[in-house]
C-alpha cells in the first residue's frame, strides 16, 4: 500500500508491505506476521515482526497474546526515532452475539536504541490500557 500526507508543505510518501500467517490448533490459533514500512522525506525503514496466540476458553470467551518487534532505521531527519520497539499486547473478549462484544486490551511499549516516544516526550515505555464495546456491520 503507498499513500501520501497532504496535511503538511512536505510531501511525505509511504509505502506498506505486510504479511502474516495464522493456524489454528484445536482452541488455540497461532499467527506470525511481518511488515515493513518505507518513508521517503526522512529516509526511514521500519521493520515489524510479529507473533501471538489466541485461545477460545469458552464459545463467547476468547483472548489473544501477541508481541511485535519494531526497529527503525536510515532516518536522517528526525531526531528520536531510530532505535527499537517491543510491544506486548493482551486482549480478552466476551461476545455477546455474533456481531458484537466487549473487549478489554492492555498494551505495554519499551524503546531502546536511543528511540523515544517523540522528539518532545524523552520517556523510554508507555502502556495502554482500554475498555471497549464492539459492533460489526
Amino acid at each position: 500500500m503507498q499513500y501520501r500526507n497532504s496535511s503538511t508543505d512536505t510531501a511525505q510518501y509511504h509505502k506498506d508491505t505486510l504479511i502474516g500467517i495464522s493456524y489454528p490448533i484445536g482452541d488455540f490459533v497461532v499467527r506470525a506476521g511481518w511488515g515493513q514500512s518505507k518513508e521517503d522525506v526522512t529516509a526511514s525503514t521500519t521493520r515489524i515482526p510479529s507473533a501471538g496466540v489466541g485461545h477460545a476458553f469458552t464459545p463467547r470467551l476468547s483472548g489473544d497474546l501477541a508481541y511485535y518487534w519494531m526497529r527503525v532505521s536510515n532516518s536522517t531527519t528526525d531526531t528520536g526515532v531510530n532505535g527499537k520497539d517491543g510491544r506486548a499486547m493482551a486482549v480478552l473478549r466476551y461476545a455477546f452475539s455474533k456481531r458484537t462484544d466487549v473487549y478489554v486490551e492492555g498494551i505495554f511499549d519499551s524503546y531502546s536504541g536511543g528511540k523515544t516516544i517523540s522528539t518532545t516526550n524523552a520517556s523510554t515505555s508507555s502502556s495502554l490500557f482500554a475498555l471497549g464495546l464492539r459492533h460489526r456491520f
